[in-house]
């Protein structure tokens, strides 16, 4: 059952207010779903970008955030929920070194593109945990 039959075209354009939200200043991060939802943070960031339904409808696009808020509410802002913003979430000199190293820049990318980026390093409290180069 597709998200519009579930709550009907009106409502559904209100779901996951996000810009809404960040825009009242109110504390927000995303994540996965899974098993609902797929895994994949980088799907995750089109979908808050696009707000299109795997179909291809339309998902309440006035809630259309940017990929900078997308990105940031997948690492800076959820550390805030685990309580760890002063450990991790950013790069900054005494943090824990937790990083992704794409193949492209999701910045310069079209939303629809990024979610074919491909991990190449994976870096975690500054040690390498992958490395697909």
């Amino acid at each position: 059952m597709s998200v519009h039959e579930a709550y009907g075209h009106a409502r559904s354009q209100e779901l996951y207010p996000f810009a809404t939200l960040l825009r009242r200043g109110i504390k927000l991060a995303l994540s996965s779903d899974c098993p609902v939802a797929e895994r994949n943070p980088l799907i995750g960031v089109r979908d808050a970008i696009c707000r299109r339904t795997p179909s291809g409808q339309d998902l309440g696009v006035a809630e259309c955030i940017t990929v900078e808020q997308a990105i940031a509410l997948y690492t800076r802002e959820a550390s805030y929920f685990s309580f760890e913003e002063n450990e991790r979430g950013n790069l900054k000199e005494g943090k824990v070194a937790d990083l992704v190293v794409l193949d492209k820049d999701p910045l310069q990318l079209s939303p629809d593109e990024i979610p074919n980026c491909r991990v190449k390093m994976t870096v975690v409290g500054g040690r390498i945990v992958y490395d697909g180069r």
